[in-house]
């Protein structure tokens, strides 16, 4: 199993015993898991989820009429970029994918 699969079979896992309404001890009980397994999966499942860069969306701003337009990216750190009007969709999506 891939690590990204392994993933996405612990993710289930954890969502089953959310809404089994057992207890994280009664439900590893119940399926056969180690807890201290599913303990080590929920970590390292929470520690990827932290990684996951956060989707923030775009404000576009109208410019004054005497200079051109830009598009100002903000981070979820707080820190903006800002871009040419002449910014074709190709760079953008560029300039997206150096900073994912």
């Amino acid at each position: 199993m891939t690590s990204q699969e392994k993933h996405t079979y612990w993710t289930g896992v954890f969502t089953a015993q959310k809404q089994s309404g057992l207890t994280k001890k009664a439900f590893c009980r119940q399926e056969g898991l180690s807890l201290s397994t599913f303990y080590y999966w929920q970590q390292l499942c929470s520690q990827d989820d932290e990684q996951t860069p956060a989707i923030v969306p775009l404000i576009l701003s109208e410019a004054p009429s005497t200079e051109s337009a830009s598009l100002i990216l903000t981070l979820p750190n707080g820190c903006q970029l800002s871009f040419s009007s002449a910014l074709t969709p190709q760079q953008l999506k560029q300039y997206i994918a150096v900073l994912s």
